[in-house]
């Protein structure tokens, strides 16, 4: 949930909706100020809370990610050299999106894919996000589920199975 305000109307909405905003969506995330809910708890802007959807990931304060994989290719018994997938950047305490990609299967299919791609999903975002399997690539390196690779896409901040715990409020804008 993040906070906004529209002609002096103190909105507060979720990042979901604000990824699925055609218009309006910079003046959302340009915004600075942080608003207070009715349960007397401070809820920040899009900027600071929607991190990915308003590009506003890094440069920051807390950690830098560090990376769940080797950045250097495994080494192989074959001369040929095919290029390898960037590392995946999972988040240790912060809760952002990892920049590398996540691990998926769809009828016995294994699929690698990025937070990015799944971001901009309309369908399907809910089971790649319950996923829980781990793969490995033909690297040889081990790529985790788009619930621990991709926690604010997946809304799964919190650190255990399923979305973080968060205050319960009607996510329409309340009067004020």
């Amino acid at each position: 949930e993040y906070f906004y305000k529209r002609n002096g109307e103190e909105i507060f909405s979720t990042c979901k909706k604000l990824a699925k905003m055609n218009n309006g969506k910079g003046k959302h995330c340009k915004f600075t100020e942080s608003g207070v809910d009715g349960n007397g708890e401070t809820i920040g802007p899009a900027k600071e809370v929607c991190k990915v959807t308003c590009e506003t990931c890094g440069g920051g304060p807390g950690p830098a990610p560090t990376p769940t994989r080797p950045t250097a290719p495994t080494p192989r018994s074959s001369p040929v050299e095919t290029p390898t997938r960037p590392p995946v950047e999972a988040p240790t305490s912060e809760c952002v999106d990892g920049e590398g990609e996540y691990f998926y299967k769809r009828d016995g299919e294994e699929i690698f894919s990025t937070c990015k791609k799944l971001a901009k999903m309309n369908n399907g975002k809910g089971k790649h996000c319950k996923f829980t399997e781990s793969g490995v690539d033909g690297n040889g390196e081990t790529i985790g589920p788009a619930k621990e690779v991709c926690k604010v896409t997946c809304e799964t901040c919190g650190g255990g199975p399923g979305p973080a715990p968060t205050p319960t409020r009607p996510t329409a804008p309340t009067p004020r």
